[in-house]
């Protein structure tokens, strides 16, 4: 009977140690406990046919500009998201209804002062624009049927044009011309490519305050599970696409990139990583007590320096339950970066939150 203190002490020393250190262990942020809920984005989704999409964008650091469904049609809606007032705006709306807007193409332009959209449902295809109020509207030359994005002025958009599976047309169109558009010779070798993704992933983004400079990256949901690495590069348009620089930055082991959004004054990158649940003491207490299930799977907000360099954790959510990776890696969605560069907005369930980058 001497021996059973010693027994219990050494079958229970363990397994008492690693619940000790489960409340002590540095733990990595939690998103969700850093992030601040802004809006509700309950009646965003639009209906488009087969699929259903979120079409919304900043106006400035406090307002917002995003499509509602109203009964079989959508209409423009603008958001303050600090007095929290919303306002319809119909003759922008209008524009819309009779331009054969695509939803899923809306773009607003880095001042906030502009809007543009494909065409896609109209006959000749072209990309219209707008004031916010709707009060001024233009169209874009016909020919290309690729898609649109904003220049850094806020004054030109350029356009790229698809060939099979690579971007082969592109030209710059122009606000003051009323979209009249010079052509761009692209190289065979220019790095961009046809890379869907998931939510909010800039193929290219304009440089803020330049006419002619984007940036752009090779991520495609396609090599999520594949890709050790991720290229950005900074081009020139009026150079025919001809890469300034290009930065090859590491994923971080064991993380899958399944989101690249760019700043808006292109220095910095916002990534969304996926990755197992394999890190510190909640793993091992996992394999020491099989009742306790470690989340099997993670998604984390990071945010880099366009290098690739300062890479840090903004925080995570954890999901035991995953049974459809679609879903999960959906989650948190639609990241947009504010205005300024100092915050990432995403849509969770049916709220849009913002988290500091600083």
């Amino acid at each position: 009977m001497r021996n059973v203190p010693r027994i219990v002490l050494r079958w229970t020393a363990v397994p008492s140690l690693l619940i000790a250190l489960w409340f002590v262990w540095p733990r990595p942020p939690k998103l969700m406990d850093r992030a601040r809920k802004v809006a509700s984005v309950k009646g965003w989704m639009i209906d488009r046919g087969p699929d259903a999409c979120m079409a919304w964008g900043w106006i400035s650091d406090r307002e917002l500009i995003f499509l509602r469904q109203n009964g079989p049609r959508p209409a423009f809606y603008r958001h303050d998201i600090v007095t929290g007032v919303e306002s319809s705006i119909p003759a922008l709306t209008k524009l819309f209804l009779t331009t054969g807007a695509d939803p899923d193409g809306i773009q607003v332009a880095p001042d906030g002062q502009y809007v543009l959209w494909n065409g896609y449902h109209a006959e000749d295809g072209r990309i219209v624009g707008a004031r916010i109020d709707g009060g001024e509207f233009f169209r874009g030359p016909n020919g290309l049927r690729g898609f649109a994005r904003w220049l850094g002025d806020s004054r030109h958009w350029f356009e790229l044009g698809m060939k099979v599976s690579v971007f082969a047309d592109a030209r710059i169109c122009s606000i003051a011309a009323g979209g009249s558009s010079a052509r761009i010779n692209i190289r065979a070798a220019h790095p961009i490519n046809n890379s869907s993704s998931y939510g909010g992933n800039e193929i290219v983004r304009g440089i803020q305050g330049s006419c002619d400079r984007i940036l752009t990256n090779d991520w495609s949901y396609r090599a999520i599970t594949t890709s050790t690495r991720v290229s950005i590069s900074e081009l020139n348009l009026a150079s025919g696409f001809s890469p300034t620089r290009t930065y090859s930055v590491q994923i971080p082991q064991g993380r899958y990139a399944c989101d690249v959004i760019t700043a808006p004054r292109g220095d910095q990158i916002a990534w969304k990583f996926a990755f197992e649940n394999h890190e510190g003491v909640i793993d091992v207490l996992s394999r020491w007590l099989p009742r306790f299930r470690a989340p099997c799977q993670t998604v984390a907000l990071y945010v880099s320096s366009v290098n690739g360099s300062n890479m840090h954790d903004l925080g995570r959510m954890e999901s035991i339950d995953n049974k459809s990776d679609e879903v999960f890696m959906r989650e948190p969605d639609y990241i947009k970066w504010t205005p300024d560069g100092k915050h990432l907005s995403f849509i969770y369930r049916d709220s849009l939150y913002l988290v500091s980058t600083e």
